[in-house]
């Protein structure tokens, strides 16, 4: 039994008086039944016991187990037996606790809360396995229960009263704390579809990005919450709308692994809670700084197609595309596409957000203006004919994906690149976003005609990723991609020509029993290739402050001279480590 079955549900009027002495503290306690209810609206019988909890070393309730009413630094300060006190009509019931000293486990100021349990007797001296129970609260809502702070020595007559929103009788004498006040009962499972697929990804220092698949039609609110890798209390840190499936944690502390759990709610029910694999924050987080593809553009279905997702926030993204000028690059390349254009395209509605022919003429005054900032100047284009712009994208809460779309003027043919940057500057968007997700659709040839997606990443620490390639799967997708690979391959090698880190021809097999095992991880279920015959892989960079890496798609099936259609995607994905 864990906290995770806490639900709203339960209507009373409960009043608490807290008598204190110097040593020792009486503490004495009145119920009144209003509006007792079950889930369904139906009356219910007044009874269970009453457990007043103190939190001694912080302020989270960590909740009952099966075995205890309390865990990790939680501990009883009295249990009052209510099992026979009368009916729906309101009424008082009266117990009390006798002396319990201050000290000890717990003492002046410490945070306070009550469970109740419906179905106990003051004989159980423990919950027991799948027994409800309900933890008093502030409001009405999904968020979480409110504490309230145990008087100091000496206070006298000290009264805490907790009442629904709807009670019409509040009596009571001496100092009073008005509260809202809520008793949940729990019933575990009965709620919406549970979320799956919870993924916490680490986003630079004191940053952790969390996502999950939202199954559910008719849920009201997602809850959050988080403890330590090692164990403890589960923190609630927020409630969200209906359909969310994004997070972004910054209250986390580098050097410090946590664990995350997603609970999907509709009224008083709950789903199942699903958790997070552990995720541990390096004070020396590598992050990827640029991504960027190069391929032959062709025509109508056959464009070079850079996409990305960005996850719980905004980035601002500088974009362009090279053409001519490659031809003057070291290598040369051949074939270079002469006059490139390029859009920005929402995927979902297809609206185009952007577009620009040549970058030094734009639509937007404000792009020009944008385009002038000093850290873009070293990544300008160097061609007049090649196009670039700088746009703010995302939505806070969500996963928001767009397409670079890049083809030639007047149909024309030729390879050209699409190369994305982080532009942002520090403090100049407060929800700041993540580049969670790059992929590139392009027409796929042999020699020099392959296609290749390069990123660079920056800092000291390791830096994870997942990187697939699709071939015969896109015949599948919607709408289907005609003429495509039947049987690509995927190289990692540094950029520039450099050694190969690794290859895979089909995903389930691989050379490294290490990577078989990391793609074995929940998190990356729902990306996996669904054709045997794609590649995937996961990798581990160790970027020594800057590293530029590439990833090359070509086609076991393609003639000399031939082309089809592949794509290769880049997930951000930092695997535990053997």
């Amino acid at each position: 039994m864990s906290h995770k079955a806490l639900k709203p549900g339960f209507l009373v009027l409960l009043g608490i008086g807290l008598l204190v002495g110097q040593i020792q503290a009486a503490i004495e306690i009145s119920v009144g039944a209003e509006r007792l209810q079950d889930p369904s609206g139906g009356s219910m019988a007044v009874g269970g016991v009453l457990v007043l909890v103190g939190s001694t070393t912080d302020a989270n309730f960590s909740g009952p187990s099966e075995t205890d009413f309390t865990q990790n630094d939680d501990a009883v300060i009295a249990i009052w037996d209510i099992a026979t006190g009368g009916g729906n009509a309101p009424g008082a019931f009266s117990g009390s606790t006798g002396s319990v000293s201050l000290g000890g486990d717990w003492g002046a100021g410490d945070p306070i809360a009550i469970y109740w349990f419906p179905t106990l007797t003051i004989a159980d001296t423990a919950p027991g396995a799948a027994v409800p129970y309900g933890i008093f609260q502030g409001t009405a809502g999904v968020d979480g229960s409110d504490a309230w702070e145990t008087p100091e020595d000496g206070t006298i007559g000290h009264n805490l009263f907790f009442i629904t929103s709807d009670a019409s009788v509040l009596s009571g004498s001496g100092s009073s704390d008005p509260a809202a006040g809520l008793a949940n009962l729990v019933t575990p499972g009965t709620g919406p579809l549970d979320p799956s697929d919870v993924l916490a990804t680490t986003n630079g220092p004191g940053l952790v990005d969390l996502s999950w698949t939202d199954n559910a039609t008719d849920e009201t609110g997602y809850r959050v919450e988080r403890r330590l890798g090692s164990g403890g209390a589960w923190t609630l840190l927020d409630t969200l709308a209906a359909g969310s499936t994004a997070f972004a944690d910054d209250t986390v502390e580098d050097a410090t692994a946590y664990v995350y759990r997603v609970i999907a709610v509709r009224g008083p029910s709950w789903s199942e809670i699903v958790e997070s694999p552990e995720v541990t924050l390096d004070d020396s987080q590598s992050t990827f700084l640029n991504l960027s593809n190069r391929a032959f553009v062709g025509t109508g279905d056959s464009v070079l197609i850079g996409s990305l997702i960005i996850f719980d926030g905004q980035i601002k993204i500088y974009a362009k595309a090279s053409g001519p000028s490659l031809a003057n690059a070291n290598p040369p390349v051949p074939n270079a596409l002469g006059n490139p254009t390029m859009r920005i395209v929402e995927v979902g509605t297809g609206t185009t957000l952007y577009e620009n022919d040549d970058w030094e003429t734009q639509s937007d005054p404000s792009v020009t203006t944008a385009l002038e900032a000093a850290n873009l100047a070293p990544v300008l284009p160097t061609e007049s004919l090649e196009p670039a712009m700088v746009v703010t994208l995302g939505n806070d809460g969500a996963f928001t994906a767009y397409s670079f779309v890049l083809e030639g003027v007047g149909a024309t043919e030729g390879f050209a690149t699409i190369e994305i940057f982080d532009a942002t500057t520090e403090g100049e968007i407060a929800n700041l976003g993540t580049l969670f997700n790059l992929s590139n659709r392009a027409l796929v040839g042999t020699g020099d005609e392959v296609l290749i997606a390069s990123m660079i990443v920056i800092g000291e620490a390791p830096k994870g990723f997942f990187a697939k390639a699709s071939g015969p799967s896109l015949a599948n997708a919607n709408p289907p991609v005609p003429n495509v690979m039947q049987d690509p391959k995927l190289t990692l090698r540094f950029a520039g020509g450099g050694a190969v880190i690794y290859e895979n021809d089909d995903w389930e097999t691989q050379d490294d029993p290490q990577v078989a095992t990391w793609l074995q991880d929940p998190a990356l279920a729902p990306v996996l290739p669904t054709d045997s015959k794609e590649p995937a892989m996961v990798a581990v960079v160790n970027p020594g402050g800057f590293g530029l890496y590439s990833l090359i798609v070509e086609g076991l099936d393609l003639q000399p001279g031939e082309r089809k259609n592949a794509t290769v995607e880049i997930f951000n994905f930092d695997p535990p480590q053997p």
